[in-house]
């Protein structure tokens, strides 16, 4: 009777088993370069690719031979030049205070903060007001 043949289990072929499960996250390797230069936060660029802060960081190890943090800190210096280059056009297009914040920063300038106080003081005391 062919209803009640037994048959036997098949084996798993090892690269169908590596199949299986859930489908493997991929990193738009050029989208992390600009999140990393608009200075997105780890979590934020976990959710960018719909992933946890684990799985960027195991992704990181795999392309870069580093974590996060290490890649993050070479990435995100385009962002740094970028605004650097931002900050200096809007000085040459006239912003003066972007002008006065780049001399504080680059050229030590600063605010004045004390006053000069010259002249010759006279104080006057009233024989009345006075508590002898």
């Amino acid at each position: 009777d062919k209803m009640t043949k037994k048959t036997k289990p098949r084996k798993r072929d090892p690269k169908e088993a590596s199949k299986m499960g859930r489908p493997k996250i991929e990193i738009d390797w050029t989208e992390f370069d600009k999140l990393c230069a608009i200075q997105c936060t780890e979590e934020e660029i976990a959710a960018w690719f719909k992933c946890t802060v684990d799985t960027l960081n195991a992704r990181c190890k795999g392309k870069y031979k580093q974590t996060f943090s290490e890649v993050y800190a070479q990435k995100r210096q385009a962002g740094h030049t970028s605004i650097r280059r931002n900050q200096f056009k809007r000085m040459q297009d006239g912003s003066d205070t972007m002008l006065i914040w780049l001399g504080k920063q680059y050229l030590g300038q600063q605010d004045k903060q004390g006053h000069d106080i010259t002249g010759h003081l006279e104080i006057h005391f009233d024989r009345e007001d006075a508590d002898l």
